[in-house]
């Protein structure tokens, strides 16, 4: 089996040789290829990346965030399996040879992915920092769907797609410059059963660039922010956009995942109204109480695809049940040029 390596790469000089060194360095017999794309880096990247020309495939773009580069990398490759590698992780030199028997064991299987090791900017292992409490493993295209599309799974630099898998995941939606695995991940597992190795097969780089690195002790899983006049929309500013950006995301989330659905021929109807936290803090930004979102909650179920009518009913009454209960908001002023008036409402 081939195996194709997309890397995407912004202004991470001190890190990118590193990780093309540790798929260079893979234990793995069959054949590889490396596709880098630098992402219009501003530092170096494009001067360390020189030096492997010849061993991998380096492409340089405009500036247009991690989504677009994957999908470059994407475009390039030719491989039976595709693995995504952060620019500032690094793999074991058994990775490759440990999924790519996973994938050849079980042809059904769409995804692989493995536990991490997270360590410190220098190498150093953080054993104390949590990537992810859940796990999924086998077919979980049902508990996906009515989970709204949670996260179960591990950054990117774990991620392992079949050929035929990954010609539905991608292309991606550029509009999220990062957090790709946020929309790989999930769609992969809504298209074939998925399979979790135990062992930590790459180290997880955790430093100051990393989107969520540290956030409340908790490692999450985004990539490195753009700077300047291109950053990432979906970026927390003194914490209170957390609410909005989640909001955002889970929107992009589920129109991206709707249209792999339809790519695919699989059932869709997709909504982020069947996210409880979605729900909570729509409420909190707009002032309102949940249960005046009962309407987006029955019509959100009512179109879920891919599960039986109980299960529908199911999902309803577990949101309804929470946005009923749930108190009413207190009001708080909100940030110039935020929501629509000068104060909006959240819940104690």
């Amino acid at each position: 089996m081939k195996a194709s390596v997309l890397v995407p790469a912004h202004n991470y000089a001190r890190f990118v040789g590193e990780a093309v060194d540790s798929v260079l360095a893979q234990d793995y017999d069959g054949p590889v290829e490396c596709i880098v794309v630098d992402d219009g880096s501003t530092d170096g990247t494009p001067e360390v990346l020189e030096a492997y020309r010849g061993r991998v495939t380096c492409i340089r773009q405009e500036n247009r965030g991690m989504a677009a580069a994957l999908n470059t990398a994407y475009a390039a490759s030719s491989g039976d399996i595709v693995c995504l590698l952060d620019a500032d992780d690094v793999w074991r030199p058994g990775k490759l040879s440990t999924v790519t028997e996973v994938l050849r064991s079980r042809p059904d299987v769409g995804l692989v992915y493995h536990e991490v090791e997270t360590v410190a900017d220098r190498g150093r292992s953080v054993p104390d920092q949590v990537v992810a409490s859940r796990t999924a493993d086998g077919d979980v295209r049902r508990l996906v769907r009515l989970k709204c599309l949670p996260w179960m799974f591990r950054p990117t630099s774990t991620l392992c797609l079949s050929r035929q898998v990954a010609g539905h995941v991608f292309p991606l939606a550029t509009v999220l410059r990062g957090n790709a695995d946020d929309l790989v991940a999930p769609a992969a597992a809504l298209l074939a059963p998925v399979r979790f190795v135990p062992e930590p097969l790459s180290r997880y780089r955790i430093h100051g660039e990393n989107l969520w690195a540290g956030r409340q002790g908790t490692v999450g899983h985004g990539d490195s922010r753009t700077p300047g006049p291109a950053a990432d929309p979906f970026e927390d500013v003194d914490g209170w956009e957390e609410p909005r950006r989640y909001c955002r995301l889970l929107e992009v989330k589920t129109a991206y995942v709707n249209s792999v659905m339809e790519r695919a021929g699989e059932p869709a109807g997709f909504s982020p109204w069947l996210s409880w936290t979605y729900v909570k803090h729509r409420s909190r930004m707009e002032g309102v109480p949940p249960r005046r979102y009962v309407r987006e909650i029955l019509r959100a179920a009512a179109m879920l695809g891919g599960v039986s009518v109980p299960d529908r009913l199911a999902v309803a009454v577990r949101l309804l049940r929470r946005a009923l209960k749930h108190r009413e908001p207190e009001t708080m002023a909100a940030p110039a040029g935020v929501g629509g008036g000068d104060r909006v409402r959240r819940s104690r």
